[in-house]
């Protein structure tokens, strides 16, 4: 998968997965925190986590659109244009279920250590 400079969906994904990590590991070294900023770190890490499927379903929903119109074109090489544009379109939804799957799993394992040392409260201990 070779991304380029218009495909904004990877780019999108790949800055809101930066987000979410970096929130999440900031949350999980630094102990000296206080409890309300690490749950509000926590709830938007939460969000952004959310978020990664979604663009990965709007980058495959727009790369099948393109290929849709690509082929409308009649461009010559059907089976080349089918591979690639179905091939990038999955590519998103790859990439947004695969930050997004081991988020959530970081971000229940920091809301339960949460739990387990007393520092929060029940509405926190969900997942």
């Amino acid at each position: 998968m070779i991304l380029h400079l218009d495909q904004w969906v990877f780019w999108a994904i790949l800055l809101v997965g930066l987000l979410a990590y970096s929130l999440l590991f900031d949350t999980l070294l630094n102990a000296n925190a206080d409890l309300e900023k690490k749950q509000s770190r926590c709830q938007l890490a939460d969000a952004c986590l959310a978020a990664l499927p979604l663009l990965g379903l709007l980058g495959t929903i727009m790369g099948l659109l393109q290929t849709f119109a690509d082929m409308a074109a009649d461009h010559v090489d059907f089976n080349t244009l089918i591979a690639g544009g179905v091939g990038t379109a999955l590519g998103t939804t790859q990439l947004g279920l695969l930050l997004a799957v081991p988020g959530y799993l970081l971000n229940h394992y920091i809301k339960s250590r949460l739990v387990q040392y007393g520092e929060t409260d029940t509405g926190m201990s969900e997942a």
